[in-house]
């Protein structure tokens, strides 16, 4: 009996133990946890810091967590090379190079840079990183930002795609389009944001014969809508804009002493090109231009390039805005290099040691004294940059400020239709690695004593811009867009040379006209007339757009 007992007892001992066992199990025993796999999850896709996402390093997958993981989020990774083709404030090196030369399409071969949304995610491949090489089957995954990270610095965008469906190329066929409907009433044109629905008309243009002779006292400019209300006769703006268009009064006001009168322009020409030069010194910018003094001891700055396009850009940049009625160029004449001649063998030298070559085309511009730097208006510093014709804009300004804004406005036409990427758009662009370019001096804008804005080294317009449109499109975009507010006599002559179409021919016409040795240098190639042609029809329709919004003197 007490052997049963003793054999009882260690059976239910045995159960205890058993059951003990079973509920202790370890939790590595149990199914995994749908949350641990969320969280991992979560902590893979935020490991890349929103500031790395900006400028990817030139890495391999296996190995962009460990790379990026030891740096500090938001600290910069890249700094920009210099590149003396651009400035004292370069782009980034690769970018312009490589491109396949061909202005109507703007594209470009050059190494993209990665493209960020504003939500940080990325749209191009990684500079320099795996999505760029062929082959590799890198899969590149988007980052997200870990909750309440901040962004320091601005990234790095190539605009490669982005253009491609915002704008560039296609957006300015469109927009043609789209206003040549209009025109025939084969569709009702897409309401403006901001203007009344109702009440469209046709824009009528007023022709000429000779698009670059606009008639000065035509004011008849196109109208928008029947329905629109111009501004009243107690408006405060009444002495400052008329619709759109800048006051006949504000621009009488304003100086315009950068352009000659058509005598001292013919003078000047004539001078700068026979007149002999007796001194040839440093100066006027790059390595090789060079300062002028003639016999008289009046001064002009010599241009001396080895791209012809560079001399093309300059001294047609020149005649585009003859043609635009803009008189903020200094004049140009077209020479060349002749150390045997009587004009050049005075200082014939200095010429060898500055490296000219006979035969080379130099442009002589007229040589200012006493310029100052010019900064760019608040207005147009910040990415909600805007230039209307309304009272919060304009109501509080002063005279000088007035003439500043309506000279600036004529800025950003002419530097939109050259695509010059070398003054506001240098600014703009290199605010990436400077917070505060936006409030230094503009790049190659200068002022004289009287206030008058000089638009100064133009050499990237219309050839070396039209290559790299892709790149800087939304710059120049942005700024357009910001504008509502124009030179009547701009507005005019846009308005005029888009209805001619002919406006590469209007503009080499003139070219011809004006310089005895346009032999010399090639005539702009049809593929850049057709760019300029629909960027002029682009800023008409912005003059259109601004017009169904504000209304028309």
């Amino acid at each position: 009996m007490r052997l049963l007992l003793l054999i009882m007892t260690g059976i239910g001992f045995t159960l205890d133990l058993l059951c003990g066992l079973l509920l202790q199990l370890p939790a590595d025993g149990l199914p995994a946890n749908n949350n641990d796999n969320a969280i991992s999850d979560a902590s893979y896709r935020s490991r890349r810091s929103f500031s790395d996402d900006s400028v990817v390093e030139n890495s391999q997958p296996n190995s962009v967590h460990g790379a990026e993981s030891a740096r500090p989020a938001g600290k910069q990774a890249f700094q920009p090379p210099t590149n003396p083709e651009i400035g004292s404030n370069p782009f980034v090196s690769g970018v312009g190079a490589g491109h396949n030369g061909d202005p109507q399409s703007g594209s470009d071969n050059g190494q993209a840079l990665s493209q960020a949304e504003p939500s940080g995610q990325s749209v191009n491949g990684e500079r320099g990183g795996p999505a760029e090489k062929a082959g590799e089957g890198y899969e590149h995954k988007t980052p997200v930002p870990p909750t309440g990270q901040v962004p320091v610095t601005k990234p790095v965008t190539s605009f490669s795609l982005r253009l491609k469906n915002t704008g560039e190329k296609f957006v300015v066929d469109s927009a043609v389009k789209r206003q040549r409907e209009e025109d025939t009433h084969v569709d009702q044109p897409a309401p403006v944001e901001g203007a009344p629905a109702e009440g469209h008309s046709d824009p009528e243009i007023q022709t000429n014969t000779h698009p670059h002779q606009v008639d000065p006292h035509n004011t008849k400019l196109t109208p928008s809508s029947k329905t629109l209300q111009h501004h009243n006769k107690t408006s405060p703006l009444n002495d400052i804009v008329s619709g759109v268009l800048w006051s006949k009064h504000l621009d009488d006001s304003c100086p315009h002493s950068n352009g000659l009168e058509p005598k001292e322009l013919a003078s000047w020409r004539r001078k700068a090109a026979g007149m002999q030069v007796v001194g040839v010194e440093e100066g006027c910018g790059r390595m090789q231009n060079r300062l002028v003094t003639f016999k008289d001891g009046s001064k002009a700055c010599a241009r001396y390039r080895l791209n012809t396009d560079q001399i093309q850009g300059e001294v047609y940049s020149y005649y585009l805005a003859r043609l635009l009625n803009i008189t903020n160029l200094p004049p140009a004449v077209l020479l060349p290099v002749d150390t045997l001649s009587p004009q050049w063998r005075t200082v014939h030298l200095e010429m060898s040691m500055a490296q000219w070559a006979d035969g080379r085309l130099v442009v002589l511009t007229r040589w200012l004294d006493n310029l100052n730097p010019s900064y760019i208006p608040q207005e147009l510093r910040e990415e909600d940059r805007k230039l209307h014709p309304t009272v919060d804009v304009l109501g509080k300004k002063n005279a000088q400020e007035l003439c500043d804004l309506l000279q600036w406005s004529d800025l950003i036409v002419f530097d939109y239709l050259t695509a010059n990427l070398d003054r506001l758009v240098n600014n703009m662009f290199n605010r990436q690695w400077n917070a505060e370019m936006m409030n230094n001096p503009a790049h190659n804008l200068e002022r004289t004593k009287d206030g008058s804005l000089v638009f100064l080294d133009n050499e990237s317009g219309l050839f070396h811009g039209y290559r790299l449109l892709e790149k800087y499109h939304s710059y120049h975009e942005s700024l357009l867009n910001s504008v509502c507010v124009f030179r009547e006599s701009t507005a005019k002559a846009v308005k005029v040379l888009h209805e001619s179409k002919s406006v590469g021919e209007e503009l080499h016409k003139l070219f011809t006209e004006g310089e005895v040795h346009h032999r010399h240098l090639p005539s702009i190639p049809e593929k850049n007339a057709s760019v300029l042609k629909d960027r002029l029809a682009r800023v008409y329709d912005q003059i259109v757009k601004c017009e169904k919004m504000y209304g028309h003197r």
